[in-house]
Parts: C-alpha cells; sequence; structure tokens
C-alpha cells in the first residue's frame, strides 16, 4: 500500500512537472511535493487504522516516559550509526550497488526536500504503519520476539534494495523493542528521526570513511566506540524504563 502511494505520488509529481514546467527547487513545487507526502501518509495510515480496527488516539497514547529516555535513544542510536554503516560496507563488499541505486541514494539525500523527507516524514509514516499498527498487532498475537522480528523483516523487505534490507532490519529490531518496552510511538519516532538526521548530515556534511564513500574501509576504533556506545545504551535505556514503571507503580497505588 505505502509503495503504491508512492509510487502514484512520484507520477503526480512528475506528470505535474512536465505540465506546469516548474524548476525542482520552486517554493511552488517544494509545496507541492510536501502536499503529497502529506496526503500519501495520511491515506496509509488511515487505510491501516481502519484495516487493524484502531483509533489514531490509540497509537499516541502511551506510557508517560521520562525526558532522560528520548536522550539516551538518542545516544543509543548514533552509536549503533558506525555499527551500520560498517554492515552496509560488509553487503557491499560482496554486492557491489549498482549505479541505478547509487543515483537513488545520492538524489534522496541531496533533495531539497531532503529534510522534510528523511527527519519528518519517512519517521511518522513508517513508524506509524510499522509499529504502530504492524508490531502492535503481532504483539496481541505472537510472543514478542517473534512479533519484533517479523515487523522487523517486513520493514527491511519494503526497502526493496540488498543494501538497507540488512541494516533496516537491525534498525528496526531497536525500534521494535523500544516500542515494545514503552508502548510509545512518539518515542519511536523520535528514535527513527534521530537516526536519519545523522546518517542525513553525515552523507551531506561529513568526509568520514565508511560513511561518505559507502564500501571503503572503516576505522576498527568507530566500529567498537559504536558497539560499546549501544550496549551502554541499551542497558542504562533498561533501567531507566524499569525506574519508570517502578515510580508509576508506587505513585499509584
Amino acid at each position: 500500500m505505502y509503495f503504491g502511494m508512492q509510487i502514484v505520488h512520484g507520477a503526480i509529481e512528475v506528470i505535474f512537472d512536465v505540465v506546469v514546467g516548474l524548476p525542482e527547487a520552486s517554493p511552488l513545487s517544494v509545496v507541492i511535493s510536501l502536499f503529497m507526502y502529506g496526503l500519501t501518509g495520511f491515506i496509509v495510515i488511515g487505510y491501516g487504522l481502519s484495516r487493524a480496527g484502531l483509533e489514531w488516539n490509540e497509537l499516541v497514547n502511551g506510557n508517560k516516559l521520562p525526558a532522560r529516555s528520548y536522550l539516551i535513544v538518542l545516544m543509543l542510536f548514533a552509536g549503533l550509526l558506525p555499527v551500520i554503516a560498517e554492515m552496509g560496507n560488509y553487503v557491499q563488499s560482496f554486492y557491489p550497488i549498482t549505479d541505478f541505486w547509487e543515483e537513488v541514494f545520492q538524489s534522496v539525500y541531496q533533495s531539497n526536500l531532503a529534510f522534510f523527507e528523511i527527519v519528518v516524514i519517512a519517521p511518522i509514516l513508517e513508524e506509524t504503519v510499522y509499529r504502530g499498527i504492524i508490531l502492535k498487532g503481532f504483539l496481541q498475537r505472537y510472543k514478542p520476539w517473534f512479533a519484533i522480528s517479523l515487523s522487523s523483516l517486513l520493514f527491511a523487505v519494503a526497502h526493496l534494495n540488498i543494501w538497507q534490507m540488512i541494516p533496516a532490519f537491525v534498525v528496526a529490531l531497536f525500534l521494535g523493542w523500544i516500542f515494545y518496552k514503552t508502548h510509545s510511538l512518539v518515542l519511536v519516532v523520535f528514535s527513527h528521526a534521530s537516526y536519519n538526521g545523522l546518517i542525513l548530515l553525515i552523507n551531506r556534511y561529513a568526509e568520514t570513511p565508511g560513511f561518505s564513500d559507502g564500501g571503503s574501509p572503516f576505522p576498527a576504533w568507530l566500529t567498537f566506540l559504536g558497539v560499546s556506545v549501544v550496549l551502554f545504551g541499551v542497558l542504562i535505556f533498561n533501567n531507566c524504563i524499569s525506574l519508570a514503571r517502578y515510580y508509576s507503580t508506587n505513585s499509584n497505588s
């Protein structure tokens, strides 16, 4: 459904640009693109909610979390970034990225709408669908580890290319685990947006081997640091959520 709407969205944009002849960077073209993305998201989320028999307030009304939980997931996903990048480089060492997909990735990151598409719209839309609707439904039917793994696999396959599937699967596992522990759609949207924002910044402004030139040797010390930060982040996040539940239970009793 989501990719079908994306195809329709892209086709309408192309037709409009050809007929009207607007340059890509014009203010009106930007407004039209944002409107189309918003319309796509509204239709997809509305369809998903109706199929799942859910109301919007059932998605956004999760547990109230301490502010430090947002700082912890920001640190966790910052540490995860070099680890995921190394996974991507490992995949590229076996299956070099094609010119077509290289052009697709660069067009996404260099687009004038990159921030809105990658950091704002994609996290809201994808987390609502994959964690708020799909994972939430799976958790009612299956054991947590299977529900998280299955929803993560669907999220990975939806990227439609081998170079993103494995990294997307790992990221989705963390997002699914966070949603399972907190039932907070807001927190996973924030986590996803933070991760995408860091990727966007690195692709546009950083010249770090292994990041901006995928497939090249990656600094081992940075990978080790990333793994250490992730493990530490998981530990303190678990502790943070446990304490929040403890104080919430005591305050209600």
